[in-house]
């Protein structure tokens, strides 16, 4: 049996795929060729994917915390009526507020909302608030532009020039090259700028690698010769709310102080400013780490400016591509719910534990997230979820958060479930089919809602993935028959593909609201000299990696050679990073191409393999949107301890 499906891994593409099925079980994945984005190939993660669906470590039976502290197989019911039997003596003894909710994107299907809708049956609860991945810049966009779109990707191929912002295309976004590749085949310049070396540099005609948070600085310099030049775009005194405040702010900078801050080679400061603003239509593509900063929301903001202020956003082939919105003309009230009792930043997840007494937390569900490996400060982290007195977790593998767990709910993979997803890097609405049955006793999580709501006496009715999808589409004018023919475009874009045509924003009065100023930051402490790139790469995204037994195995950490020279390491040797929050051992690799003052790590490795690069990182908040400013992390590299 051949079915369409869409991939609902943690990244932006959200493939069209083709699932192969025989016996009940998925033998092949392959790309559908009639997606009209991904069109036929799957990243290298999801090519993978059969790997994780089969892997003998997958969860397929609920666990259960025994009395020796031993986590055992349990029945369906067993652990459902432990679950019922430990909400409602916490809710008893502590009323609902003792109860917390930690969500997570997991495959960023629309119905993992089903979890805090019956959690929130159960009365004002503890939420979390803000976004480990996209809190800055989905601010700095509601501020901008009174929300978020970008540009179709087919308009990448009228850009005359492509701006890759500190995105790795190759890791996170590799649909976008094909178009990138058939923009520059007719004749578009591509410039990357990020501070590391990337594939992207492979198709780039010029790159250039400032030092780490510099962005800003960057942006402020293309600003200032653009209003020198007078070639700002000629109605931006009715366009723009506080053009005037950002004019005044960029002729009275230090353009030496931008020059020194961005640290690039003589003249390549100069050619990168000068090509930011003389060609047009510019595309600029931003990646995500930008907004993962102290200053994150501002450097978006100020990007953005650059790009409206140019004349690129609301244009053929020029625009700001960030991220897209994907539920807009969709029906999600089925999600809302009370207020919570209280909330903490997800971001400092740990210190908001430890800090709620009246009540303290008793119970905590997390659902469709790692914490422990994905927030800051992992040690801290698992610190605090272990003192909670009951934690239960939803996953399909024993992961650093459900080891802690009382609990374990064994749940399904995106080839076992039906679901809704949006791309947030293209604009098109998929479904995601069962084609095969969960293994063993996982379940949906619409599923294990369900069955929670029956043990808890709560009207279970509306926890169906068939209700909650029509429910969903009704202002959208699609069916779920449509999206079983393929993705189909969100009803909510713009038909022409171009966000914000003619300038036009999302706010009441249609008008890009400018940055105005720039925050100060404290300066990074010299003792830790190395800024500490904790990134995707092609085999791990988040937790969700398929190194599952990596315990015999180093995090591979690249950094340039004359790093490590002071301490007489060599390529290949064990080492220590450290920072103010903690240390982890590496393996080095040495890579001349990347700076001096930068050290690369993959996100997402386990803390029970000594990998969790979040060990190193601050718990620390974006400037706006309460993000985490996890690239604001600096380190030292050490011996190994003995």
């Amino acid at each position: 049996m051949i079915v369409k499906t869409t991939c609902t891994r943690d990244c932006p593409d959200a493939c069209g795929m083709v699932a192969t099925v025989e016996g009940g079980r998925v033998t092949a994945l392959r790309g559908d060729p009639a997606h009209p984005f991904t069109r036929g190939f799957l990243c290298y993660r999801t090519n993978r994917f059969l790997e994780r669906q089969y892997s003998a470590e997958r969860l397929t039976t609920p666990l259960i915390r025994s009395a020796d502290g031993v986590l055992k197989p349990a029945s369906t019911d067993e652990a459902l009526d432990r679950m019922a039997a430990l909400v409602q003596s916490v809710i008893a003894r502590h009323g609902p507020a003792a109860i917390m909710h930690q969500g997570g994107g997991g495959s960023l299907g629309m119905l993992k909302a089903c979890w805090g809708v019956l959690l929130r049956k159960l009365g004002p609860i503890t939420e979390t608030t803000g976004s480990l991945c996209v809190g800055a810049g989905y601010e700095a966009q509601n501020l901008d532009f009174g929300g978020r779109d970008s540009p179709d990707p087919e308009q990448i191929a009228h850009a005359k020039q492509i701006v890759v912002w500190g995105k790795d295309l190759h890791a996170t976004c590799p649909h976008l090259i094909p178009y990138m590749l058939r923009a520059k085949k007719a004749g578009a310049r591509v410039l990357v700028i990020d501070p590391l070396v990337t594939r992207a540099t492979e198709i780039a005609d010029e790159s250039f690698h400032p030092a780490p948070g510099s962005d800003i600085a960057i942006g402020l310099a293309a600003l200032r010769i653009a209003f020198e030049r007078r070639i700002v775009r000629p109605d931006a005194r009715e366009r723009v709310v506080g053009v005037d405040a950002l004019e005044t702010l960029v002729r009275s900078g230090d353009p030496g102080a931008w020059r020194r801050d961005a640290d690039l080679p003589e003249g390549a400061f100069d050619r990168l400013i000068d090509a930011l603003v003389s060609v047009r239509p510019t595309m600029f593509l931003v990646g995500w780490g930008l907004q993962r900063r102290a200053l994150g929301a501002t450097t978006m903001r100020v990007l953005a400016a650059l790009a409206y202020l140019l004349g690129d956003v609301g244009t053929l082939g020029g625009g700001f591509f960030f991220a897209f919105t994907r539920k807009r003309r969709l029906d999600l009230t089925w999600a809302d719910g009370p207020a919570p009792a209280r909330t903490i930043p997800t971001a400092q997840l740990a210190r908001g534990l430890a800090a709620l007494k009246d009540p303290p937390v008793e119970l905590l569900f997390v659902e469709n997230a790692n914490p422990v490996a994905q927030h800051p400060d992992s040690t801290a982290v698992a610190a605090a979820i272990s003192r909670v007195p009951h934690v239960v977790v939803a996953e399909q593998f024993l992961t650093d958060t459900a080891r802690l767990a009382e609990i374990v709910l064994p749940v399904a993979t995106m080839l076992e479930e039906d679901d809704l997803v949006g791309g947030y890097g293209q604009p098109y609405l998929g479904l995601t089919k069962k084609v095969v049955e969960p293994l063993g006793e996982a379940a949906s999580d619409v599923e294990w809602c369900r069955r929670l709501a029956e043990h808890l006496g709560l009207d279970a009715s509306r926890f169906s993935a068939e209700t909650l999808i029509a429910q969903t589409l009704v202002p959208s004018g699609l069916s779920r028959t449509d999206l079983e023919r393929g993705s189909r475009m969100n009803p909510g874009a713009p038909a022409n593909g171009i966000p914000f045509e003619d300038g036009l924003t999302f706010h009441r009065d249609a008008k890009f609201h400018a940055v105005t100023d720039i925050p100060q930051i404290t300066a990074p402490d010299p003792a830790y000299p190395l800024w500490l790139f904790s990134v995707s790469d092609r085999a791990r995204q988040n937790s969700q990696s398929f190194d599952i037994d990596d315990g015999g195995t180093l995090e591979p950490a690249t950094v340039h050679p004359d790093a490590a020279k002071p301490l007489g390491l060599r390529h290949g040797d064990i080492a220590q990073l450290e920072s103010p929050q903690g240390r982890l051992t590496v393996r080095l690799r040495f890579d001349h191409r990347q700076r001096r003052d930068t050290i690369r790590v993959a996100k997402g490795g386990a803390l029970k393999h000594g990998r969790a690069v979040n060990v190193l990182t601050s718990d620390a908040l974006t400037d706006l949107g309460e993000g985490a400013a996890y690239y604001d992390t600096r380190v030292r590299i050490d011996r190994p301890t003995r």
